[in-house]
């Protein structure tokens, strides 16, 4: 009978290589691993996808890297790497646009390292994730908890300090899901928490971006205001309608500064908040359009009831007024753009020249 040698189990603490994807990498669980040669490679066999994966992730080759992500869970769940496979494939689906494949492994990552500071990282990528499914209230409570966790580690002098900036991140996105919900107060007032915060630590990086982004996101949203269309058949007489036209045209003219002044920040890229603004200002634009191509309805006045014909002769006298109202306003933005333009950094140009194009469709579309 051939003496076959004896399994001796040892107790190994590996430590996960520190991940550059988006959030620092945390200690993996400890694993309980037999040394024999079979033990060791199906263990180099997880390193070495991790490490492959660590770098398709980086490299945005997403596509390549979940299959490598996805056989670490499902072949090495005792591996070094088991913990930090979960943050990589969240965040590689939520760039790859499947917000919902992100959930799960996300909430894995967090359970394991707890309030840790990566799990706190997490918690905010998994609240963007959130607002992208519309589950506000699950992203509110994550951000909460973020500082709340902050606020703690500052009155407990032996915990180590939590870096502000998720603080800020967490603030942020508080704004963001007051923007979802249309509580554009609340969300300005966390967006001022943030903005004397990065000014008084001079914090240049892209979180001062976001924090304009929703800035001018929340200026945009109160132009819907104009004219106010929650009021039940308003009786404006043609005077007034222009009038509430040509104010949501100022109101959308007052915010193209904020616009000048995030594409003039120095960072290279804009980390995508350019675009996100150029986003807001389309969509504030096509809603404009629309709104000037659908006439408030008459009032209802006692008594008298208008005929088919009458309520289309009014409509058509409304809809020449908004037609030549909205062309001057048109026309008052694709100037003002042109200009905007001249004083605009190159490598954001094709910002304007974005918004300049959807404007100048609109306009013609009319």
């Amino acid at each position: 009978m051939t003496a076959q040698s004896a399994l001796l189990p040892a107790l190994t603490l590996l430590l996960s290589s520190t991940s550059e994807v988006r959030a620092g990498t945390p200690s993996s669980p400890v694993p309980v691993t037999p040394v024999t040669a079979a033990g060791r490679a199906t263990e180099e066999d997880a390193r070495i996808l991790l490490e492959d994966a660590r770098l398709l992730v980086a490299e945005k080759r997403l596509d390549d890297a979940i299959p490598k992500l996805e056989r670490i869970l499902e072949r090495h769940p005792g591996s070094a790497g088991f913990t930090e496979a979960h943050w990589l494939l969240g965040t590689a689906y939520w760039r790859k646009g499947q917000p919902a494949r992100a959930v799960a492994p996300l909430r894995s990552y967090i359970e394991a390292l707890g309030r840790s500071e990566p799990a706190l990282r997490a918690r905010l990528l998994l609240a963007r994730v959130n607002l992208e499914l519309t589950q506000v209230s699950e992203a509110l409570t994550l951000a909460q908890e973020v500082e709340n966790a902050a606020a703690k580690a500052t009155k407990n002098k032996k915990s180590a300090r939590i870096d502000p900036a998720l603080v800020q991140e967490a603030r942020l996105l508080r704004a963001r899901a007051w923007i979802a919900r249309g509580r554009l107060d609340d969300a300005e007032r966390s967006l001022d928490s943030v903005r004397s915060d990065l000014a008084a630590r001079g914090d240049t990086s892209p979180l001062r971006e976001e924090q304009m982004t929703l800035r001018l996101a929340i200026q945009l949203k109160r132009c819907d205001r104009y004219p106010p269309l929650t009021e039940k058949r308003p009786n404006w007489d043609e005077a007034q309608l222009a009038d509430l036209y040509q104010r949501r045209g100022t109101c959308i003219a007052e915010s193209l500064p904020l616009y000048r002044d995030l594409l003039a920040l120095p960072a290279e890229p804009l980390n995508g908040h350019s675009r996100e603004a150029r986003a807001a200002f389309s969509a504030a634009y096509s809603a404009f359009h629309s709104s000037c191509r659908n006439p408030p309805a008459p009032p209802v006045e006692p008594g008298k009831k208008r005929t088919k014909a009458q309520l289309q002769a009014y409509l058509t006298e409304r809809q020449q007024l908004l037609d030549r109202t909205c062309e001057i306003e048109f026309a008052k933005h694709l100037g003002l753009l042109a200009v905007l333009k001249e004083s605009t950094p190159e490598k954001n140009r094709s910002e304007l020249d974005e918004l300049q194009n959807h404007a100048q469709s609109l306009r013609s579309s009319r």
